[in-house]
């Protein structure tokens, strides 16, 4: 009777634990080493300045919480979240964002409530003495008032070295063809030929950037910047021209480019 009480205590444990690993659940490792890839691109690419309150190395709260098949960080002592695509227990998307809220909890309320839609007033017919219809309150419906788990951890903040990736020799990344097409169809909306030859540079990248940001010069007197893009599973998406004339500073991204460029294309 003992070996029969263990056994099934065992099997319980065993289902227990198969419940909560979830194929989309990310090993706390795994999810430690994207968190630390995302700061360094983004410090990579944007600055050192681009982080608020950053300390390498030391020790900060973050909270996570996994819904369907994303996962978010919320880290408010560097006012940053992570968003992370997860797939087979594997990040196949990760892009990072501001926050709003001032503490780790009511961020992630604030984000999965719009996220789902929040409940509001409806009219309902019929329910006031008077005959007329009158708002009631309608709670949420298929689950949408339960809130995901959210787990309270320490991370530590990484050194901001380049991305390990980014250290390997460099070869063309396979989406670069894709990227330069797509970029040309966007860059031409903005580009006038009066303004005489420009031209778009392409740095090097990785296909686990959350964004590429591509220079682009209209030609004499028209125009610097960036233009950023993105990969979706439909393709590149191209964003908005960001000039690098004042209020915008971009001169940091724009020497990043510049000095990691591994393709041209002219603009005529």
């Amino acid at each position: 009777m003992p070996s029969f009480r263990i056994g099934l205590l065992g099997l319980l444990v065993a289902q227990f634990w198969v419940q909560l690993a979830r194929p989309q659940d990310l090993a706390r490792e795994r999810l430690f080493m994207e968190l630390s890839r995302l700061i360094q691109w983004k410090a990579f690419w944007q600055g050192p300045r681009s982080l608020q309150h950053y300390q390498p190395g030391k020790q900060i709260e973050i909270s996570i919480a996994t819904d369907n098949e994303e996962t978010v960080v919320f880290m408010k002592e560097i006012e940053l979240a992570a968003y992370l695509t997860v797939a087979q227990g594997d990040v196949v998307r990760g892009k990072l964002g501001g926050m709003i809220e001032a503490t780790n909890a009511a961020e992630a309320r604030r984000y999965f409530i719009e996220k789902r839609g929040s409940p509001g007033f409806t009219i309902k017919p019929g329910i006031s003495k008077r005959g007329l219809d009158m708002p009631v309150w309608e709670p949420p419906s298929g689950g949408q008032g339960i809130l995901p788990e959210i787990h309270n951890v320490l991370f530590l903040l990484p050194k901001l070295e380049p991305p390990l990736d980014y250290a390997a020799p460099r070869s063309h990344p396979p989406q670069l063809e894709s990227l330069k097409a797509a970029a040309r169809v966007r860059v031409s909306m903005f580009y006038e030929p009066i303004c005489g030859r420009g031209h778009i540079e392409f740095p090097f990248f990785s296909s686990k950037d959350p964004t590429v940001y591509v220079y682009a010069d209209l030609g004499a007197g028209c125009g610097k910047g960036i233009f950023p893009f993105g990969l979706t599973r439909s393709g590149w998406i191209g964003g908005q021209f960001s000039s690098s004339k004042p209020p915008n500073d971009w001169s940091y991204t724009i020497r990043r480019v510049r000095a990691n460029a591994i393709a041209h294309s002219a603009l005529t």
